[in-house]
């Protein structure tokens, strides 16, 4: 995967060039004030992102189970970590 970092005045700018990167796989960090503060990426790498994210859930919660700590618990802990929404 490529990532690229901008400034929110380059992104103004180059925002057609920035939608044509994401078809390419490219995704762009945002930058204001020198601190990230967002991701453009394709649709594609967001749908792995969230595909990504439901099997950690996933996988987090069995390993719980096995270790015997109740579920509501663990899924207080995926909520307070922004794995899945409360």
């Amino acid at each position: 995967m490529t990532i690229q970092t901008m400034s929110s005045e380059e992104v103004k700018r180059q925002w057609g060039g920035i939608l044509d990167n994401c078809l390419s796989g490219i995704t762009t960090t945002i930058q204001r004030y020198s601190r990230p503060v967002a991701v453009i990426m394709g649709w594609k790498q967001w749908e792995d992102y969230q595909s990504l994210k439901k099997l950690h859930s996933q996988l987090l919660a069995e390993r719980r189970e096995q270790e015997g700590i109740p579920w509501e618990e663990v899924k207080a802990d995926l909520i307070r970590d922004g794995v899945i929404d409360g």
